[in-house]
């Protein structure tokens, strides 16, 4: 009896962990890439654009990773979402680990990041200073 309930219980623990965000605590720089002026296109959003910020500040970074952290996430399964005009990539020794999209705050939307990968969007309670 004991095994099966064990089994559940870490099955249910993993289950919780997919939720929440997760970056690898060894990033050392987070670069702010703007894809487009507008939504762009899968291909645009996977090949193009610019880097307009690099944060190489390990106090910097650690404050995005803890904000990240505590953002809500829901799923984009079943949701038809313009691509964002900005990306987020996450750095280990000038190696991309991670990529998020990134929906900055404004009149009508609080900041988020997006996983294309995850198919998952993480809501920011507070704003985050990424763009110039």
């Amino acid at each position: 009896m004991r095994k099966p309930l064990t089994l559940l219980l870490l099955f249910l623990l993993l289950s919780c962990q997919n939720q929440h965000f997760q970056v690898n605590d060894q990033v050392t720089q987070i670069n702010v890439i703007q894809v487009s002026d507008r939504s762009p296109s899968l291909n645009q959003y996977e090949r193009e654009g610019k880097i307009i910020k690099e944060i190489t500040s390990q106090k910097k970074i650690d404050h995005i990773r803890n904000a990240l952290a505590k953002t809500d996430a829901e799923s984009t399964e079943n949701v038809d979402l313009a691509l964002p005009s900005y990306k987020i990539h996450f750095l280990i020794e000038n190696k991309i680990v991670q990529t998020l999209g990134y929906y900055p705050q404004n009149e009508n939307q609080q900041a988020a990041f997006l996983s294309v990968e995850k198919e998952r969007i993480y809501l920011l309670s507070s704003s985050l200073s990424l763009l110039p």
